[in-house]
């Protein structure tokens, strides 16, 4: 069957460059270029800041370029606390299999019984191919079960659990990093993979619905494990943005007091999104308040609508009232303005009827409350950043909305970020706040304060 798929990726490809060829530089056929993917995985993401920096390839950072690192030497493998990486909203890869899919595109092939990567291959973002990406990456949800469903046919796999495959780089070619930079500066300290340093990635397009049965008990098998093999060491977990918020879920409803106690020396929070954003809740209504006009992807607002109106990990990300207030305004329109207590109200009212269904069923669960983990927590976010505070759909729900601007890291609120410094009155382990200024969201895993950071913690 792989031979089948390569083939039709062949022709298709052939067939695209002889198209594109006759349309211009332009032309809606031709293949995204490497600034398009990069922009394609950062806008598949919700809670990439808005307005993010230029992108630039810039050299990688290395050991030796973190401040104070002549503090750290390399250490023996039984002296090291062991590290379990807990990853973000489109922060790890995933693999799939295809059994009778069915597909409104002839070129799509149905089946397939080797896994092959779905998120992320290159060569699926082609145009054409594109649609059968699309078909196969888009989620449904279950009423009955409450719960997020593949589409029909296909079967997701996170490949390499407790490794570091799928969260070092998102892509097979290795172009789009996330957490290897890190992976290799703890590396040069001395960490193994797969002994004392391990990953934990999930379906991040699924509701919180699914955490406790297909996810969380996977998290805590690996972090005793790891406990284990480490000499009974107790584990530090690292995690990044959406992440922060799915293992705080994790304490505070799936594991005892008893638990964290054994397994877990400290929590390291990076760029925590605690309390959602705003960005989230404005993906759910119309992606082109993410999209740019001029953007290669641009050209799929259909399948766009549908990937982040079924995937449920945004209900869990939109603004919480915990945090910033339930009489607090974050949509505006002429005729209503709707607040964090009404969120199923306006999703109804936009038309993202899946989407306020998985709300119901998420606040029900009350996997969102932000109640102290009870572990000593280190978290480290970036602040004096414009970040869209609240949303006006002036021109009716399918416009381009305007955005209200208030300070953060450009895509959480600084009264997200800073929810350590209330847990810090809430429980007796220690909690410790890192801010550094001018740090956009989701950038620390490649920052060198923070990076730096990471290691005085883990070298305590």
């Amino acid at each position: 069957m792989m031979e089948v798929r390569s083939l039709l990726v062949f022709l298709l490809l052939v067939g695209v460059a002889a198209v594109s060829a006759d349309t211009g530089p332009k032309g809606p056929t031709n293949k995204p270029s490497r600034v398009e993917i990069d922009a394609f995985v950062r806008r598949l993401n919700p809670l990439s800041p808005l307005h993010p920096p230029e992108h630039t390839h810039t050299p990688p950072l290395s050991l030796k370029s973190l401040p104070g690192i002549d503090r750290f030497t390399k250490r023996q493998q039984e002296t090291l606390k062991p590290v379990v990486i807990v990853p973000c909203l489109v922060g790890n890869a995933f693999d799939a299999t295809l059994h009778d899919v069915p597909s409104k595109y002839w070129y799509c092939e149905r089946t397939n019984t080797e896994w092959f990567r779905l998120f992320l291959n290159m060569y699926d973002l082609y145009p054409l191919l594109i649609n059968c990406w699309f078909e196969r990456f888009t989620l449904g949800y279950n009423a009955t079960s409450h719960s997020n469903v593949n589409a029909t046919g296909v079967e997701v796999r996170v490949p390499n659990y407790g490794g570091l495959d799928s969260i070092a780089y998102l892509d097979t070619d290795k172009q789009l990093g996330m957490w290897n930079t890190s992976v290799q500066i703890l590396t040069d300290l001395g960490y193994q993979p797969g002994l004392n340093l391990r990953g934990a990635p999930y379906d991040w397009r699924t509701s919180t619905t699914s955490y406790p049965v297909d996810h969380y008990p996977r998290l805590k098998g690996l972090i005793e494990d790891t406990y284990r093999i480490n000499g009974n060491r107790s584990v530090v977990v690292t995690s990044l943005s959406m992440g922060g918020a799915y293992f705080l879920g994790f304490l505070n409803t799936y594991v005892t007091q008893e638990w964290k106690d054994t397994y877990l020396d400290s929590w390291v929070s990076m760029d925590g999104a605690f309390g959602g954003s705003t960005s989230a809740l404005a993906s759910v209504i119309n992606p082109g308040a993410i999209f740019g006009d001029s953007d290669f992807f641009s050209e799929y607002p259909q399948q766009w609508l549908s990937v982040f109106r079924t995937m449920g990990s945004l209900a869990f990300m939109l603004p919480m009232g915990e945090i910033y207030g339930e009489d607090t305004v974050f949509i505006v329109t002429p005729s209503k303005n709707y607040t964090a207590a009404e969120y199923v109200e306006v999703l109804l009212a936009a038309g993202a009827n899946t989407t306020a269904q998985i709300m119901r069923d998420v606040l029900k669960q009350g996997i969102r409350n932000q109640q102290a983990p009870g572990v000593a927590v280190h978290c480290i976010y970036g602040y004096n950043i414009s970040t869209p505070n609240q949303l006006n759909y002036s021109k009716g729900w399918a416009s381009r909305p305007t955005f209200t601007l208030a300070t953060g890291d450009g895509t959480v609120l600084h009264e997200g970020l800073e929810r350590c410094a209330v847990w810090s009155k809430e429980q007796r382990q220690p909690v410790a706040s890192y801010p550094i200024k001018d740090m956009f969201h989701g950038t620390s895993v490649n920052n060198k304060e923070a990076l730096a950071y990471l290691v005085s913690v883990l070298f305590q």
